[in-house]
């Protein structure tokens, strides 16, 4: 049986500048592992097919059992034996990645638009989200829960496929329909907006557009 290793090469030095000090900051380097990693995805479908992201149940790394062993710096020879008889049934050895941390309220992200400006007012009027500061091409605009950064660019709609808000009953859900309405906003399913998440979810929201084509969903977790 070949014997295979996993290198990680030490991440480059980040650099000082700030998320919203420069539009580049996209282009920042970014720590880089040599592993071979598999993100497990299933698709999820509202029940009349409107609702097109990707759950992602964890991210898996793949291995053969002495890749993973080795990169352990286990003594292969030692526990090889008894490791193949337990595992030898299975072709692959499956380790779900830990890590020391857990993730919280979703702090910032960035969109490219076209007019951050524009942009902002939508947001403000529609959403009732605040403007909270300008940076160096473009502004923030957010609430409590969420800063959003508003950089002057194309827009990628597809590269985002949907971002969803939650509610916390339906009654703000139809309130929140029917203001939407009023805002002419671009609804989906038009006479049908609020519908499950997906086949058989107890989730209900609802889908809309913002004028740069990103996709939005108000839902409230449980339907009620």
């Amino acid at each position: 049986m070949a014997m295979a290793t996993i290198k990680m090469s030490p991440p480059k030095i980040r650099r000082s500048a700030g998320a919203f000090e420069s539009p580049a900051v996209a282009n920042k380097p970014k720590p880089k592992i040599a592993r071979t990693a598999a993100a497990t995805q299933s698709p999820v479908l509202s029940a009349n097919k409107r609702v097109k992201s990707f759950a992602r149940a964890g991210e898996t790394i793949m291995s053969t059992p002495i890749a993973a062993m080795s990169a352990h710096r286990i003594i292969v020879n030692a526990v090889m034996s008894i490791f193949t008889a337990l595992i030898s049934p299975f072709p692959t050895f499956i380790w779900i990645m830990k890590v020391p941390f857990t993730l919280g309220v979703v702090g910032h992200f960035g969109l490219a638009v076209r007019d951050p400006r524009e942009s902002a007012r939508w947001f403000q009027r529609v959403l009732g989200l605040r403007k909270e500061f300008e940076f160096d091409n473009g502004i923030a605009i957010g609430n409590d829960n969420v800063t959003i950064a508003l950089f002057k660019g194309k827009p990628s709609p597809q590269t985002l496929d949907h971002m969803s808000f939650h509610l916390p009953k339906m009654s703000i859900l139809r309130k929140a329909l029917s203001h939407l309405k009023k805002q002419k906003v671009e609804l989906e399913d038009s006479g049908n907006e609020i519908g499950p998440e997906a086949p058989g979810s107890p989730h209900m929201g609802l889908w809309f557009h913002d004028p740069d084509g990103y996709r939005w969903e108000l839902s409230v977790q449980g339907g009620k």
